[in-house]
């Protein structure tokens, strides 16, 4: 047997902008069949679902927050109003001015104290908050969606400017 791939698409949102709706759809590809094994090598190593990166804080950082870089490339929070920062991930845990912060850019992140709305996306508000509807202003900053109500995947998309 050999392997079939199918991709889809899912609607993961729908912003509102005025009487405009703009669809956040998120891709998927599926295995429908998988290839018949006759042999099986010794097992690997496990696999990751992301590098993370640690960078230094040009500020005090509060964990789970989405980060960007400043111009000397440090750590400081993304924010769907200023144009210049570009989103590298969710911080995995706080950090004081000058320590170093680790970012998670792609991939599962949890928090026990968390309670999100599984199926639906989330997104980049202001101060590098994570919120589940599009902020009503501003850039649209998709970040990912939600797997469990203490689960998100970070999958960040591109930043859509408003007129």
């Amino acid at each position: 047997m050999s392997e079939i791939l199918v991709a889809e698409e899912q609607v993961i949102g729908v912003v509102v902008d005025g009487d405009q709706q703009i669809e956040v759809i998120e891709s998927a590809v599926q295995i429908i069949e998988q290839a018949a094994v006759i042999e099986s090598g010794p097992q690997g190593r496990p696999g990751m679902d992301s590098v993370d990166f640690m960078i230094e804080a040009s500020m005090a950082i509060g964990g789970q927050r989405v980060i960007a870089t400043d111009e000397q490339g440090m750590a400081v929070y993304a924010d769907n109003l200023t144009r210049y920062k570009t989103v590298i991930g969710i911080s995995t845990g706080a950090a004081i001015q000058g320590a170093v912060v680790t970012v998670k850019p792609f991939g599962r992140l949890e928090d026990s104290s968390w309670n999100w709305n599984p199926g639906k996306g989330l997104f980049l508000d202001q101060n590098g908050v994570v919120v589940q509807d599009a902020p009503s202003a501003g850039a649209i900053v998709p970040l990912g969606f939600v797997v469990t109500p203490t689960r998100i995947f970070i999958s960040i998309g591109s930043r859509i400017e408003r007129e």
